[in-house]
């Protein structure tokens, strides 16, 4: 939830200052989205997986992860003609980084 909340304030706030304000602020959602979706679908695997948790189970959750984190990167790059690099990434970083914030308020 704190990665879409993440991801949707820097898409406005890229939407609102960047110089190029529509290729910015979808830049900036592509980017958080990368990151949530794959998140998502981990969370929701280990739920529905809660009454038998294996480490094995935890190993291939993760590796579909990051297999599905570079396939939306891709999807992105290929698909979306407007990209701008910086506001995708940084917003990328900043949803992924929300793990760390969610930890220390912890």
């Amino acid at each position: 939830m704190a990665q879409v909340v993440v991801t949707l304030l820097s898409a406005l706030a890229w939407a609102v200052f960047a110089q190029e304000q529509a290729a910015s602020g979808w830049s900036a959602f592509f980017g958080g989205t990368v990151c949530f979706v794959p998140s998502g679908f981990f969370a929701l695997r280990l739920w529905m997986s809660r009454g038998q948790p294996s480490v094995g189970g935890l190993v291939a959750g993760e590796a579909i992860k990051v297999f599905g984190t570079v396939a939306l990167f891709v999807l992105v790059v290929v698909l979306y003609r407007d990209l701008r690099w910086v506001p995708m990434l940084v917003t990328f970083l900043l949803a992924l980084k929300t793990y760390w914030v969610a930890l220390a308020i912890r």
